[in-house]
């Protein structure tokens, strides 16, 4: 998986930093009154948006900002803010390590080809580490990212709901977030778990509970709506250059270096269900017996925009839609039982669009763009 955490033990002693502080104070006087502008809702694609709630004061060392962030991403994504911020003090030693100040990085969270981010800072001392932590362009993007790659990976999102702090820290370690481990002996827990405890962390956890919402686009939603992955219990996964949307290494094997979508492999995202990453009407189900496109093409749109299923299908009894169907975000409408889903969107005739498969001239969107940011 790509979020790993920085993998530095030496700081493990910073924790006490947060045992001579204060713990009183966490929110204002008004902690009744609840912000209720929900429309920084999770609908199964990263947004930088988070709820605000200006009334959560800080604590100890926890400045006011970081408790809100944290509350924020709690509350959207179904999440604890006590492991939040205690994992912000752990990898990011309290906000002061490098790839915070550099990078707006405070969870030590790798940068992947295909990610939305740029490349930061290269991880560990001299780049000892391998690869490049992700740079993000503010605090609350990082902390937004973070709900979501928690929420959305399959490894992690046990999280999801999870009430117990020390539950929600084992099920990241059992998914791979810290590279040296986490278990009930691990500095790593044991760090996370004290500054909670000292700090009163879970304080903000009943306030967040309180607070939060069913997720938007997830529970179904209607017709149209937000964004998801067609193989839901991966998420978004990761790719490699040659399944990435353009001209990327690993993909110089097509005519002219040019990839019109996204391909969803087997091995990399496993299932056999595909699922519907937006919402829309079935406008296509059928063999248009077109090389490559495999023997069941599924099209479903949305206000002019086209998303075409192909490749993933040997027979056309595949398909569990039909022309005229309506479909939400998370309906299944295919199996697989090839080596790989095809994912191509167009704002053009889909048909006509197949004259430009290997051609960069606008004709295909970024499936991986679009999914993530829901711009096009």
């Amino acid at each position: 998986m790509k979020l790993i955490r920085r993998g530095s033990l030496g700081f493990l002693f910073l924790f006490i930093i947060g045992v001579i502080f204060s713990l009183t104070g966490a929110f204002g006087s008004n902690d009744e009154s609840f912000n209720t502008g929900y429309g920084d809702i999770y609908t199964g694609v990263y947004t930088e948006d988070l709820p605000s709630f200006p009334e959560i004061k800080g604590t100890g060392n926890v400045p006011d900002e970081i408790a809100q962030m944290a509350v924020g991403s709690a509350v959207k994504y179904h999440l604890l803010p006590s492991v939040i911020i205690s994992q912000w003090a752990y990898e990011s030693e309290w906000g002061r390590s490098a790839s915070a100040k550099n990078d707006n990085n405070f969870f030590g969270i790798t940068w992947f080809e295909g990610c939305p981010f740029p490349k930061g800072s290269a991880r560990g001392i001299g780049g000892s580490e391998g690869g490049y932590y992700m740079k993000f362009p503010n605090k609350k993007a990082a902390f937004s990212y973070y709900g979501y790659m928690v929420a959305s990976q399959s490894n992690f999102n046990a999280c999801v709901g999870n009430k117990n702090p020390s539950e929600c820290l084992l099920i990241l370690g059992r998914g791979g977030y810290a590279a040296a481990g986490i278990d009930i002996s691990s500095p790593y827990f044991i760090g996370c778990m004290s500054i909670i405890k000292s700090n009163n962390l879970t304080q903000y956890d009943d306030f967040a509970i309180k607070n939060w919402k069913e997720f938007g686009g997830m529970t179904g939603g209607s017709v149209g709506g937000g964004w998801g992955w067609p193989f839901p219990e991966v998420g978004q996964g990761s790719f490699t250059g040659g399944q990435l949307f353009g001209r990327n290494a690993g993909g110089e094997f097509r005519q002219n270096g040019w990839h019109d979508g996204l391909d969803f492999g087997s091995v990399d995202h496993p299932g056999k269900e595909i699922h519907a990453i937006h919402g829309g009407t079935v406008v296509y189900v059928g063999n248009p017996n077109i090389a490559g496109l495999g023997a069941c093409v599924i099209v479903i749109n949305d206000s002019g925009l086209n998303m075409v299923y192909q490749e993933f299908a040997t027979s056309l009894s595949n398909a569990k839609v039909k022309v005229g169907d309506k479909v939400k975000l998370g309906d299944v409408i295919g199996i697989r039982d090839t080596e790989h889903l095809h994912l191509g969107i167009t704002k053009k005739n889909w048909l006509q669009a197949q004259a430009s498969a290997f051609t960069d001239d606008g004709t295909w969107l970024d499936p991986l763009k679009i999914i993530t940011t829901g711009k096009y």
